[in-house]
C-alpha cells in the first residue's frame, strides 16, 4: 500500500551508499551494489510494462531520473520517513510523491526478501511513472493496476504474467461476501462499482482493504472480460495530465463509463469476484479445518498437498509450519 508523503526528509548519508544508474533509474542502497544493479534492471522491465499498460504518447516529455533509495533496515526507513508511524508493522516502502514530475519524487524502501522487495517496488515504481504522466488520477485506477502489477511475474521472454493477487481475493471472499476461508475473521461492506466511481481520495483512503480489493478487482475484470476490456483504456484515456483527482473521476464516470449499464457490471463483477479460483485453497481449507480438530498429522498431509498446487501462498507454508511444531 502507498503512503503518499509531502514532508521534508532527512538527507541521505552517501558515504555509506552504493548506487547504479540506468537509463531511467538511479538505485541506491545500503546493501550491496550487485543489489542497486538488480533493482535497476528489474525496473528498467517494469517500466517497458508501465508503457505498453498506459495509452499515452511520451516522445518528447523530459522525465527526471526515478530515484530508488534502498535502506539496509526498517528501522533506518523509518528514520529517514519523517512522519510514518513508528509502530506500523506493515510499512516497507515508501512513495514520496510531490508535484507533475518534480525530481523529489522517489521511491523509498528497506532490504527485503527479493520476491517481496521487487513485487513492491515495480507497485511503488507504477505510481511514480503514472503520476509522471497524469499528476492526480482517480485512486481505483492508481492503486488498483499497481496492486495488479505487484502480483505479476516475468515470464518466458520477458513478457508480464497477470497473476492473482491472492491476498485481495481472499479479502473480497472472506470478508466482503462471508466465506468461511479462516484467514479474515473481520466483516466488511462491500465497496461497488459506483463507489469507486464517487470516492473521493479522501473516501477511497478511509475504506482501506475493501477499496484496495475492489481497485485490483475491477482492473483483473476490466482486462479478462470480453464484454467490458475496453472500458479501462477508455478511463485511462479519458485522464487529463493537470486535472485534480475528482475531475479526472469526473472525466472517467462521464466519458469512459457514458452509456454503461451499471447494475448489469456490478452483477458482472461480483460474480467474476466471487468466481475466482486459488489453487490449492479446497485443500488447504480441509487442512485448516482438521487443524482446528488437533488432527495435525492429517491436517499436514491436507496442506502439503496445497502447496504442491500452489508453491508461492505464504499462508499454506505458515500452516504447514504450525502443524509440524505440534507434531514436534
Amino acid at each position: 500500500m502507498t503512503l503518499l508523503l509531502t514532508i521534508a526528509v532527512a538527507a541521505l548519508q552517501d558515504e555509506t551508499w552504493h548506487e547504479s544508474k540506468s537509463a531511467r533509474y538511479r538505485v541506491r542502497g545500503e546493501s550491496s551494489q550487485k543489489l542497486c544493479e538488480e533493482v535497476a534492471r528489474h525496473l528498467e522491465w517494469a517500466q517497458t510494462v508501465y508503457r505498453s499498460l498506459l495509452p499515452y504518447a511520451t516522445e518528447g516529455i523530459d522525465f527526471p531520473p526515478a530515484r530508488i533509495s534502498l535502506f539496509g533496515t526498517r528501522e533506518k526507513l523509518r528514520e529517514w520517513s519523517v512522519g510514518v508511524k513508528p509502530d506500523d508493522p506493515l510499512m516497507k516502502y515508501t512513495y514520496l510523491h510531490y508535484e507533475f514530475r518534480d525530481p523529489r519524487n522517489r521511491v523509498v524502501a528497506y532490504d527485503l526478501p527479493r520476491g517481496v522487495m521487487m513485487a513492491s517496488l515495480t507497485h511503488e515504481a507504477f505510481h511514480h511513472y503514472f503520476r509522471s504522466l497524469i499528476n492526480d488520477p482517480p485512486s481505483w485506477l492508481n492503486e488498483g493496476i499497481a496492486e495488479m502489477l505487484e502480483a505479476s511475474t516475468i515470464g518466458e521472454g520477458g513478457r508480464l504474467e497477470i497473476r492473482l493477487n491472492y491476498a485481495w481475493v481472499d479479502f473480497w471472499q472472506e470478508a466482503v461476501r462471508g466465506k468461511d476461508g479462516g484467514a479474515v475473521v473481520k466483516r466488511s461492506d462491500p465497496v461497488t462499482v459506483r463507489n469507486l466511481l464517487a470516492f473521493s481520495k479522501e473516501e477511497w483512503r478511509r475504506r482501506g482493504s475493501a477499496a484496495y480489493a475492489s481497485s485490483w478487482g475491477l482492473v483483473m475484470f476490466l482486462n479478462r472480460d470480453p464484454n467490458y476490456r475496453g472500458l479501462l483504456e477508455r478511463a485511462l484515456k479519458a485522464l487529463r495530465p493537470d486535472a485534480t483527482h475528482d475531475e479526472n473521476l469526473e472525466a472517467v464516470r462521464t466519458i469512459a463509463f457514458d452509456g454503461v449499464d451499471l447494475d448489469r457490471l456490478e452483477r458482472d463483477f461480483a460474480k467474476f469476484m466471487d468466481g475466482l479460483q486459488i489453487p490449492g485453497k479446497e485443500t488447504f481449507m480441509e487442512g485448516v479445518g482438521l487443524y482446528r480438530q488437533k488432527k495435525y498429522k492429517e491436517a499436514r498431509e491436507k496442506i502439503v498437498k496445497a502447496i504442491e498446487k500452489e508453491k508461492g501462498r505464504g499462508i499454506y507454508h505458515y500452516y504447514e509450519g504450525l502443524c509440524r511444531y505440534r507434531l514436534g
